[in-house]
């Protein structure tokens, strides 16, 4: 099951190839999806495009159609499109979707650990998206101020309480845990001229230890050591 982030993209060539340099190709030579071999990510040239997740209906779990109907989703060519407890547009696509073979190792970014977002409400968030999907979940849980749901096959979905992460925050997220190998990552980052958005950690002598990035759409890039 694959959750693919959208992004708006006035001019394709400029999203294109910041996504490029930090690795992410076409899935196909006429595909607008690009990926890094972990991650999706939609580069939308509609005029109407907005930052979001767009999945597809082929994939969605048994609770879908209560969950379209109770939040109001509303057709498009192609879809319905709702918007999720935390106010993230949800593109819902006919059909099954593409098929990836996707592993957790960006070409660039490194481990991929997931799509983060966070929400005015935890709860409320957690029993919209483990209906659509079919996740449990695996890690947190609205008592402690974050959770992770998971499903075989799909990326990890990470959602935190309204303001709790402490950094610039792009809703969504793609984020990216390294380890040590971090400091790596982000040198390789930097080398390429790729704009850090963001830098967290380090000192004036020393190197950051995390950076966020943001894509000109204004997607964001969680670069961390966990």
């Amino acid at each position: 099951m694959i959750l693919c982030l959208t992004t708006p993209a006035p001019d394709l060539e400029v999203s294109a190839t910041f996504l490029s340099r930090l690795g992410f190709e076409p899935v196909s030579p006429k595909s607008n999806l690009m990926t890094d071999g972990a991650a999706v990510v939609d580069v939308d040239t509609s005029p109407r495009a907005r930052a979001g997740v767009r999945l597809w209906r082929g994939a969605l779990g048994r609770e879908a159609d209560a969950i379209l109907e109770r939040h109001g989703a509303v057709a498009f060519e192609g879809g319905q499109l709702m918007a999720a407890p935390s106010g993230v547009p949800v593109w819902v696509m006919d059909g099954p979707g593409p098929e990836l073979e996707l592993g957790r190792i960006g070409a660039l970014l490194g481990t991929f650990a997931g799509i983060s977002m966070e929400t005015p409400s935890l709860s409320r968030s957690a029993a919209f998206w483990s209906g659509l999907l079919d996740a449990r979940v695996a890690a947190g849980g609205a008592d402690q101020g974050w959770l992770t749901l998971r499903r075989d096959g799909m990326e990890d979905l990470s959602i935190m309480g309204p303001l709790a992460c402490p950094h610039s925050f792009a809703n969504p997220s793609l984020t990216y845990f390294n380890g040590e190998r971090n400091t790596d990552v982000i040198r390789a980052v930097r080398a390429l001229g790729i704009p850090v958005f963001e830098e967290v950690g380090g000192t004036e002598s020393t190197p950051a230890e995390n950076v966020i990035l943001r894509e000109p759409g204004g997607l964001g890039f969680f670069v961390f050591n966990d």
